[in-house]
């Protein structure tokens, strides 16, 4: 499996979903259940960009997604699409098999960490988080609110946050304004 989050299975119970955009965290999406069981996360990072992926640890359902760090321009681009004949209505569930839990109260036994870069773009009113760089061939997701592409393989390549309101696109400029003068 590598470093890539691989697509096992997909769950089409609903959650309830919660979407922030703010100035310091560029977004912060949730998918929530009434039970609180504890997530693992999945981190790509470098010294400019950081997002962690929360997946639950019980089932290995997406859970969370927070761009916690991101100081770059957001472009106005999208990913390459192969082909997608539909979206896969539903919530994608992740193999575990990269998290080794042998001490449940050590906190860093959570989190799968992985140096690179992702991009982040921005059309009219969807914002696409570019993690690697294949293309697209499916999504899977809540049409309207967020949808995860997979490459050929499953492998998760990135997300699309779907119909932002206004306010959620002047928060983006707000991030943007805040971190480009903090960068030149």
């Amino acid at each position: 499996m590598g470093n890539r989050l691989l697509q096992i299975n997909t769950t089409t119970s609903t959650p309830i979903v919660s979407r922030v955009f703010d100035s310091y965290v560029l977004v912060s999406v949730k998918l929530q259940r009434g039970e609180n069981v504890p997530h693992l996360f999945w981190r790509l990072q470098n010294s400019k960009h950081m997002i962690d992926i929360g997946i639950r640890s019980d089932t290995g359902e997406l859970a969370s997604l927070t761009v916690v760090l991101y100081r770059d321009l957001i472009h106005s681009s999208a990913p390459k699409i192969v082909k997608t004949e539909s979206t896969t209505e539903g919530i994608p569930v992740f193999s575990i098999d990269c998290w080794q839990i042998k001490d449940p109260l050590s906190n860093s036994e959570y989190y799968t960490i992985h140096d690179g870069d992702f991009s982040i773009g921005l059309d009219e009113n969807n914002l696409w988080i570019t993690l690697f760089s294949e293309a697209i061939e499916s999504y899977i997701g809540l049409p309207g609110v967020i949808l995860c592409l997979f490459d050929h393989q499953r492998e998760l390549c990135g997300f699309v946050i779907e119909n932002l309101t206004k306010e959620e696109i002047d928060k983006i400029r707000q991030f943007e304004k805040l971190w480009g003068s903090l960068n030149n």
